[in-house]
Protein backbone atom coordinates (compact mmCIF):
# COMPACT_ATOMS: atom_id res chain seq x y z
CA UNK A 1 0.00 0.00 0.00
CA UNK A 2 1.37 3.44 -1.28
CA UNK A 3 -0.04 6.95 -0.42
CA UNK A 4 0.60 8.83 -3.24
CA UNK A 5 2.43 12.84 -3.04
CA UNK A 6 -0.75 14.17 -4.27
CA UNK A 7 -2.85 15.96 -2.05
CA UNK A 8 -6.24 17.11 -3.90
CA UNK A 9 -8.12 20.02 -2.98
CA UNK A 10 -11.54 19.41 -1.42
CA UNK A 11 -13.12 20.73 -5.12
CA UNK A 12 -10.68 18.18 -7.30
CA UNK A 13 -11.76 16.71 -10.25
CA UNK A 14 -10.15 14.02 -12.00
CA UNK A 15 -10.26 12.49 -15.44
CA UNK A 16 -9.39 8.74 -15.72
CA UNK A 17 -5.92 9.42 -17.35
CA UNK A 18 -5.01 11.36 -13.79
CA UNK A 19 -6.03 8.37 -12.15
CA UNK A 20 -4.02 6.18 -14.42
CA UNK A 21 -1.23 8.71 -13.55
CA UNK A 22 -1.26 7.66 -9.87
CA UNK A 23 -0.65 4.01 -10.93
CA UNK A 24 2.96 2.47 -10.08
CA UNK A 25 5.62 1.98 -12.75
CA UNK A 26 3.93 -0.81 -15.12
CA UNK A 27 0.49 -0.12 -14.84
CA UNK A 28 0.35 3.38 -17.03
CA UNK A 29 1.80 1.55 -20.41
CA UNK A 30 -0.13 -1.17 -20.53
CA UNK A 31 -3.83 -1.41 -21.93
CA UNK A 32 -5.97 -1.75 -18.89
CA UNK A 33 -9.54 -2.32 -17.51
CA UNK A 34 -11.39 -0.31 -14.85
CA UNK A 35 -14.16 0.01 -12.60
CA UNK A 36 -15.07 3.17 -10.38
CA UNK A 37 -17.25 3.22 -7.92
CA UNK A 38 -18.46 6.13 -5.22
CA UNK A 39 -17.61 4.99 -2.13
CA UNK A 40 -18.94 6.73 1.00
CA UNK A 41 -18.48 6.76 4.96
CA UNK A 42 -14.88 7.93 4.81
CA UNK A 43 -14.24 11.04 6.23
CA UNK A 44 -12.30 13.81 3.80
CA UNK A 45 -9.74 14.08 6.98
CA UNK A 46 -8.92 10.78 6.62
CA UNK A 47 -8.17 10.47 3.10
CA UNK A 48 -5.83 13.37 2.59
CA UNK A 49 -3.68 11.22 -0.14
CA UNK A 50 -5.09 9.15 -2.49
CA UNK A 51 -4.41 5.47 -1.62
CA UNK A 52 -2.91 2.72 -4.02
CA UNK A 53 -3.06 -0.89 -3.11
CA UNK A 54 -1.44 -3.99 -5.05
CA UNK A 55 -3.52 -6.45 -5.37
CA UNK A 56 -2.13 -8.94 -7.34
CA UNK A 57 -3.63 -8.87 -10.73
CA UNK A 58 -5.49 -5.60 -9.96
CA UNK A 59 -4.45 -1.98 -9.03
CA UNK A 60 -7.10 -0.09 -6.43
CA UNK A 61 -6.81 3.78 -5.86
CA UNK A 62 -8.85 5.40 -3.18
CA UNK A 63 -9.36 9.30 -3.44
CA UNK A 64 -11.39 11.57 -2.19
CA UNK A 65 -12.93 14.15 -5.22
CA UNK A 66 -14.95 13.82 -8.53
CA UNK A 67 -14.32 12.13 -11.54
CA UNK A 68 -15.40 13.04 -14.69
CA UNK A 69 -16.58 10.37 -16.86
CA UNK A 70 -18.38 9.76 -20.53
CA UNK A 71 -21.73 8.61 -19.18
CA UNK A 72 -24.17 6.19 -20.66
CA UNK A 73 -27.31 6.35 -19.28
CA UNK A 74 -28.52 2.93 -20.20
CA UNK A 75 -28.83 0.60 -23.15
CA UNK A 76 -31.63 -0.67 -24.39
CA UNK A 77 -33.40 -3.38 -26.97
CA UNK A 78 -35.98 -2.14 -29.11
CA UNK A 79 -38.60 -4.66 -31.08
CA UNK A 80 -39.02 -2.87 -34.25
CA UNK A 81 -41.96 -4.93 -36.14
CA UNK A 82 -44.23 -7.41 -35.60
CA UNK A 83 -41.23 -9.47 -37.33
CA UNK A 84 -39.44 -9.65 -33.85
CA UNK A 85 -36.48 -7.21 -35.34
CA UNK A 86 -34.06 -5.74 -32.70
CA UNK A 87 -32.86 -2.52 -32.73
CA UNK A 88 -30.19 -0.92 -30.11
CA UNK A 89 -30.30 2.26 -28.38
CA UNK A 90 -28.21 4.22 -26.66
CA UNK A 91 -28.54 6.85 -24.16
CA UNK A 92 -25.80 9.25 -23.98
CA UNK A 93 -25.32 11.47 -21.32
CA UNK A 94 -22.19 13.19 -22.42
CA UNK A 95 -19.59 13.91 -19.58
CA UNK A 96 -20.84 13.69 -16.03
CA UNK A 97 -18.66 14.42 -13.02
CA UNK A 98 -19.50 12.29 -9.82
CA UNK A 99 -20.66 13.28 -6.76
CA UNK A 100 -17.65 14.48 -4.66
CA UNK A 101 -16.44 12.26 -2.23
CA UNK A 102 -14.24 9.17 -1.86
CA UNK A 103 -14.32 6.81 -5.04
CA UNK A 104 -12.13 3.40 -5.24
CA UNK A 105 -10.83 2.75 -8.63
CA UNK A 106 -9.85 -1.03 -9.59
CA UNK A 107 -7.42 -1.42 -12.71
CA UNK A 108 -6.32 -4.47 -14.36
CA UNK A 109 -5.04 -5.70 -17.50
CA UNK A 110 -7.52 -5.67 -20.30
CA UNK A 111 -6.66 -9.28 -22.10
CA UNK A 112 -9.92 -10.92 -22.74
CA UNK A 113 -13.44 -8.59 -21.25
CA UNK A 114 -14.71 -11.60 -19.10
CA UNK A 115 -11.44 -12.28 -18.05
CA UNK A 116 -10.72 -8.68 -16.41
CA UNK A 117 -14.05 -8.28 -15.33
CA UNK A 118 -13.81 -11.48 -12.86
CA UNK A 119 -10.67 -10.15 -11.68
CA UNK A 120 -12.01 -7.04 -10.90
CA UNK A 121 -15.20 -8.47 -9.32
CA UNK A 122 -12.77 -10.55 -7.24
CA UNK A 123 -11.07 -7.79 -5.45
CA UNK A 124 -14.12 -5.63 -5.45
CA UNK A 125 -15.32 -8.88 -3.44
CA UNK A 126 -12.31 -8.71 -1.37
CA UNK A 127 -12.27 -5.05 -0.49
CA UNK A 128 -16.33 -5.47 0.73
CA UNK A 129 -15.16 -8.32 2.74
CA UNK A 130 -12.74 -6.53 4.54
CA UNK A 131 -14.27 -3.24 4.75
CA UNK A 132 -18.25 -3.23 3.97
CA UNK A 133 -20.19 -2.71 1.25
CA UNK A 134 -19.51 1.44 1.73
CA UNK A 135 -15.86 1.03 0.16
CA UNK A 136 -17.67 -0.19 -3.23
CA UNK A 137 -21.35 1.41 -2.72
CA UNK A 138 -22.17 2.04 -6.32
CA UNK A 139 -20.85 1.51 -9.51
CA UNK A 140 -20.32 4.88 -11.67
CA UNK A 141 -18.88 3.32 -14.71
CA UNK A 142 -16.30 0.95 -16.13
CA UNK A 143 -14.43 1.49 -19.00
CA UNK A 144 -10.93 -0.25 -21.05
CA UNK A 145 -8.27 2.57 -22.69
CA UNK A 146 -4.80 2.18 -23.82
CA UNK A 147 -1.94 4.95 -24.06
CA UNK A 148 -3.67 5.83 -26.90
CA UNK A 149 -7.47 5.41 -26.88
CA UNK A 150 -10.46 4.42 -24.46
CA UNK A 151 -13.74 2.46 -24.90
CA UNK A 152 -16.75 3.11 -23.10
CA UNK A 153 -18.41 -0.16 -21.69
CA UNK A 154 -22.24 -1.02 -20.83
CA UNK A 155 -23.62 -3.46 -19.33
CA UNK A 156 -24.10 -7.03 -21.41
CA UNK A 157 -27.01 -7.79 -23.39
CA UNK A 158 -28.43 -11.04 -24.47
CA UNK A 159 -30.19 -11.58 -27.15
CA UNK A 160 -34.20 -12.20 -25.74
CA UNK A 161 -34.37 -14.73 -29.09
CA UNK A 162 -32.58 -17.47 -27.34
CA UNK A 163 -35.59 -17.71 -24.47
CA UNK A 164 -38.26 -18.27 -26.38
CA UNK A 165 -41.21 -16.42 -26.78
CA UNK A 166 -43.45 -16.21 -24.28
CA UNK A 167 -46.91 -17.24 -23.78
CA UNK A 168 -49.73 -14.34 -24.44
CA UNK A 169 -53.09 -16.65 -23.98
CA UNK A 170 -55.53 -16.23 -21.23
CA UNK A 171 -55.51 -19.60 -20.51
CA UNK A 172 -51.75 -19.22 -19.64
CA UNK A 173 -51.94 -16.16 -17.32
CA UNK A 174 -54.76 -17.88 -15.81
CA UNK A 175 -52.37 -20.96 -14.89
CA UNK A 176 -49.87 -18.69 -13.63
CA UNK A 177 -52.26 -16.77 -11.29
CA UNK A 178 -53.36 -20.23 -10.08
CA UNK A 179 -49.88 -21.48 -9.30
CA UNK A 180 -49.51 -18.07 -7.37
CA UNK A 181 -52.67 -19.01 -5.15
CA UNK A 182 -51.50 -22.88 -4.42
CA UNK A 183 -48.45 -21.49 -3.45
CA UNK A 184 -49.92 -18.49 -0.81
CA UNK A 185 -51.97 -21.59 0.53
CA UNK A 186 -48.56 -24.12 1.22
CA UNK A 187 -47.68 -24.37 4.78
CA UNK A 188 -45.14 -21.13 5.96
CA UNK A 189 -42.11 -23.16 5.66
CA UNK A 190 -43.00 -24.85 2.87
CA UNK A 191 -43.55 -21.68 1.06
CA UNK A 192 -40.94 -19.63 2.32
CA UNK A 193 -38.30 -22.21 0.55
CA UNK A 194 -40.59 -22.12 -2.87
CA UNK A 195 -40.29 -18.12 -2.49
CA UNK A 196 -36.87 -17.91 -1.79
CA UNK A 197 -35.50 -20.51 -4.42
CA UNK A 198 -37.75 -17.77 -6.83
CA UNK A 199 -35.57 -15.06 -6.02
CA UNK A 200 -32.55 -17.12 -6.33
CA UNK A 201 -33.84 -18.09 -9.96
CA UNK A 202 -34.35 -14.15 -10.51
CA UNK A 203 -31.00 -13.19 -9.97
CA UNK A 204 -29.40 -16.31 -11.89
CA UNK A 205 -30.94 -15.27 -14.87
CA UNK A 206 -29.73 -11.76 -14.35
CA UNK A 207 -26.34 -13.23 -14.06
CA UNK A 208 -23.37 -15.02 -16.00
CA UNK A 209 -20.89 -17.86 -15.99
CA UNK A 210 -19.96 -19.60 -12.78
CA UNK A 211 -21.85 -17.48 -10.88
CA UNK A 212 -25.25 -17.89 -12.37
CA UNK A 213 -24.47 -21.62 -12.31
CA UNK A 214 -23.87 -21.31 -8.44
CA UNK A 215 -27.63 -19.14 -8.36
CA UNK A 216 -29.07 -21.47 -10.08
CA UNK A 217 -27.93 -24.17 -8.20
CA UNK A 218 -29.22 -22.43 -5.04
CA UNK A 219 -32.55 -22.21 -6.52
CA UNK A 220 -32.69 -26.05 -7.72
CA UNK A 221 -31.29 -27.03 -4.10
CA UNK A 222 -33.82 -24.54 -1.72
CA UNK A 223 -36.77 -26.07 -4.00
CA UNK A 224 -35.95 -29.68 -4.20
CA UNK A 225 -33.20 -30.80 -1.19
CA UNK A 226 -35.11 -30.05 1.88
CA UNK A 227 -33.35 -30.86 5.27
CA UNK A 228 -30.51 -32.70 3.36
CA UNK A 229 -27.10 -32.41 1.20
CA UNK A 230 -28.52 -35.80 -0.42
CA UNK A 231 -29.80 -35.26 -4.40
CA UNK A 232 -31.61 -38.03 -4.63
CA UNK A 233 -35.23 -35.70 -3.76
CA UNK A 234 -34.64 -34.27 -7.03
CA UNK A 235 -34.50 -37.49 -8.68
CA UNK A 236 -37.71 -38.68 -6.86
CA UNK A 237 -39.03 -35.85 -7.92
CA UNK A 238 -38.66 -35.90 -11.42
CA UNK A 239 -39.32 -39.53 -11.28
CA UNK A 240 -42.92 -38.36 -10.02
CA UNK A 241 -42.69 -35.61 -12.77
CA UNK A 242 -41.94 -37.68 -15.58
CA UNK A 243 -43.46 -41.24 -14.16
CA UNK A 244 -40.15 -42.57 -14.54
CA UNK A 245 -38.32 -45.16 -12.64
CA UNK A 246 -35.68 -43.53 -10.23
CA UNK A 247 -33.00 -44.92 -12.14
CA UNK A 248 -33.65 -44.27 -15.64
CA UNK A 249 -33.62 -40.42 -14.38
CA UNK A 250 -30.53 -40.73 -12.63
CA UNK A 251 -29.55 -41.75 -16.24
CA UNK A 252 -30.82 -39.29 -18.07
CA UNK A 253 -31.02 -36.11 -16.32
CA UNK A 254 -27.52 -36.06 -15.22
CA UNK A 255 -28.46 -34.41 -11.87
CA UNK A 256 -25.50 -36.20 -10.24
CA UNK A 257 -23.13 -34.48 -12.65
CA UNK A 258 -24.46 -31.05 -12.24
CA UNK A 259 -23.62 -31.18 -8.62
CA UNK A 260 -20.75 -32.39 -9.06
CA UNK A 261 -19.85 -29.77 -10.74
CA UNK A 262 -21.12 -27.09 -8.36
CA UNK A 263 -19.14 -29.16 -5.88
CA UNK A 264 -15.52 -28.57 -7.64
CA UNK A 265 -16.71 -24.53 -7.96
CA UNK A 266 -17.70 -24.42 -4.48
CA UNK A 267 -14.91 -26.47 -2.95
CA UNK A 268 -11.95 -26.93 -5.34
CA UNK A 269 -12.21 -23.32 -7.13
CA UNK A 270 -13.55 -24.76 -10.83
CA UNK A 271 -13.64 -21.42 -12.59
CA UNK A 272 -13.84 -23.21 -16.32
CA UNK A 273 -16.39 -21.15 -18.31
CA UNK A 274 -19.94 -22.51 -18.00
CA UNK A 275 -21.96 -23.01 -21.54
CA UNK A 276 -24.79 -21.26 -22.02
CA UNK A 277 -26.65 -24.35 -22.52
CA UNK A 278 -26.06 -25.56 -19.18
CA UNK A 279 -27.97 -22.89 -17.60
CA UNK A 280 -30.87 -23.22 -19.59
CA UNK A 281 -30.85 -27.13 -18.81
CA UNK A 282 -30.69 -25.88 -14.92
CA UNK A 283 -33.59 -23.71 -15.23
CA UNK A 284 -35.27 -25.97 -16.94
CA UNK A 285 -35.01 -27.86 -14.13
CA UNK A 286 -35.87 -25.78 -11.83
CA UNK A 287 -39.28 -25.27 -13.84
CA UNK A 288 -39.97 -29.16 -13.84
CA UNK A 289 -39.35 -29.15 -9.89
CA UNK A 290 -41.18 -25.85 -9.32
CA UNK A 291 -44.54 -27.70 -11.03
CA UNK A 292 -43.71 -30.77 -8.53
CA UNK A 293 -43.42 -29.16 -5.84
CA UNK A 294 -46.85 -27.18 -6.49
CA UNK A 295 -48.68 -30.32 -7.55
CA UNK A 296 -48.51 -29.03 -11.29
CA UNK A 297 -48.23 -30.97 -14.23
CA UNK A 298 -44.64 -31.43 -15.61
CA UNK A 299 -43.98 -28.96 -18.84
CA UNK A 300 -41.35 -31.66 -19.71
CA UNK A 301 -39.05 -28.62 -20.10
CA UNK A 302 -35.55 -30.96 -19.07
CA UNK A 303 -36.57 -33.24 -21.36
CA UNK A 304 -37.52 -31.40 -24.19
CA UNK A 305 -33.81 -29.22 -23.79
CA UNK A 306 -32.08 -32.91 -24.27
CA UNK A 307 -33.49 -33.96 -26.73
CA UNK A 308 -32.62 -30.99 -28.95
CA UNK A 309 -29.67 -31.17 -31.43
CA UNK A 310 -27.80 -28.43 -29.47
CA UNK A 311 -27.65 -30.78 -26.70
CA UNK A 312 -26.31 -33.60 -28.33
CA UNK A 313 -22.82 -32.99 -26.62
CA UNK A 314 -24.49 -31.70 -23.47
CA UNK A 315 -22.56 -34.52 -20.95
CA UNK A 316 -19.20 -33.30 -21.79
CA UNK A 317 -20.17 -29.55 -21.61
CA UNK A 318 -20.44 -30.66 -17.44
Amino acid sequence: MTSEDHSPSDTEVFDLRELVEMLPDGWRDIELFSVVYQAFEIPRASLPEPVVLELSDVCAILVYGSVRYQATRSVRLEQTSDALGLSMRFDVDGVSESPHGPLLALFTAFDAEPLARDRIDTASGLMVSFQGRAIAYEQLFETSMSPTSMSLYTPSIEDPGMHGRPNLRPDYFAFIENAQAVLAALPNEHRNRIELALRWINAAVRDRGVDAFLKYWMGVETLAMPNTTNIRPINESLARAYGLGIDQVRDEFLVGRLYGRRNEIVHNGDMRPVDARVLMYLLALFIDLLRDALGIVAARRAKTLLAHPDFSDFTGLL
